[in-house]
């Protein structure tokens, strides 16, 4: 992993803990999130994280047609082979449920909800994301509300954005590098328990 990385996940890792004590599950996927967001788009990210905009509203995926749901599970290897039952019955109520979970993942590539889900991701569970979706996104939105109530936060993000963005986007979207960086988040975080 690069100096230039493992210096923002330091500094992210310091400012989260300074103004998120005792929540370290909500580290690895903010962090990665902004990141993410700040390699993608620099001047959004501020944006991103006080109006909440990982997801598309879910209201939206109900308006699919079969075709093109049936299409998203058929493109992904890994989902065709996971979900290849409903997929020769053409079960498109299961179908539809998984596709509201997997889509901004795999096909939107939403670097917090990947983070969020990085052990389901990296084992291939992906019922399980389906299984607990609103609930750890409704877990996370709780914690996140809480960062419009603090003044200095974005002024110490400011300064970590100017450094995360010379970052390279494919190499953080890689599952080596998230797997690198959340390993660097649990062993800090371990580190300042110690």
């Amino acid at each position: 992993m690069s100096d230039d990385l493992k210096k923002v996940v330091k500094g992210g890792i310091d400012i989260l803990s300074e103004f998120f004590p005792g929540m370290s599950q909500i580290y690895f996927p903010l962090l990665y999130g902004f990141i993410v967001w700040v390699a993608k788009r620099p001047l959004e990210w501020k944006i991103k994280i006080l109006e909440w905009k990982v997801w598309i509203d879910p209201g939206w995926f109900k308006e699919k047609p079969d075709i093109y749901i049936l299409n998203f599970f058929r493109s992904q290897p890994a989902l065709a082979a996971e979900f290849q039952k409903e997929l020769k019955a053409k079960n498109m109520n299961a179908l539809r449920t998984f596709f509201h979970s997997l889509y901004p993942i795999f096909d939107l590539e939403d670097p917090f909800l990947i983070a969020l889900f990085n052990e389901e991701l990296d084992a291939g569970d992906y019922r399980k994301i389906s299984k607990v979706f609103s609930q750890r996104i409704l877990q996370a939105r709780r914690k996140i509300d809480s960062l419009k109530n603090q003044d200095g936060l974005f002024k110490r993000l400011e300064s970590l954005a100017r450094e995360a963005g010379s970052l390279n986007l494919e190499f953080l979207r890689m599952p080596e590098t998230r797997r690198a960086i959340q390993f660097m988040i649990r062993q800090n975080i371990e580190n300042e328990d110690e």
